[in-house]
């Protein structure tokens, strides 16, 4: 059994979910997972993501307030033509009682510091992130929002 790391910022943890894991894991996050396909029509279904993640293709991180589930992030790297990676946000959830997206935001631009990424990027159909992301410094570029590094 491999070690899940966990990394606690301003009240909320964020686990990153080995590989042994996943499987375990999905099962807990396809209900989400389905509500976010249902609420934003997204341009894939759940097997896609769990096959890149069996595959070590991205990487799941679970969302917990103390020992309660909240929700998750799906990531992967994006990697240019010239080599540059861009952090990419496939999919993400938080149950909709809570609110950490200032804290989801700090750990992902640690992660993409970690890796070196030069952006972060997600792509939104939803209306409220057209308010949001500019407040987070994401400029909107077609449906995909990236913020500088």
């Amino acid at each position: 059994r491999s070690m899940v790391q966990r990394l606690t910022i301003d009240g909320l943890s964020i686990e990153t979910i080995p590989l042994t894991e996943v499987r375990c894991a999905f099962e807990k996050i396809q209900p989400d997972l389905e509500t976010l396909r249902t609420k934003c029509k997204p341009n894939w279904i759940s097997p896609d993501i769990y096959l890149s993640l069996q595959e070590e293709l991205s990487t799941l991180y679970m969302l917990y307030q103390e020992d309660a589930y909240i929700g998750f992030i799906v990531v992967n790297t994006l990697r240019s033509i010239s080599g540059e990676d861009t952090l990419f946000v496939w999919a993400s959830y938080q149950k909709p009682e809570y609110n950490y997206l200032n804290a989801i935001f700090k750990f992902l631009e640690k992660v993409a510091d970690d890796m070196k990424a030069v952006a972060i990027e997600f792509d939104s159909n939803r209306k409220g992130w057209e308010k949001i992301a500019p407040l987070h410094d994401f400029n909107l570029v077609t449906q995909t929002y990236r913020r500088e590094l």
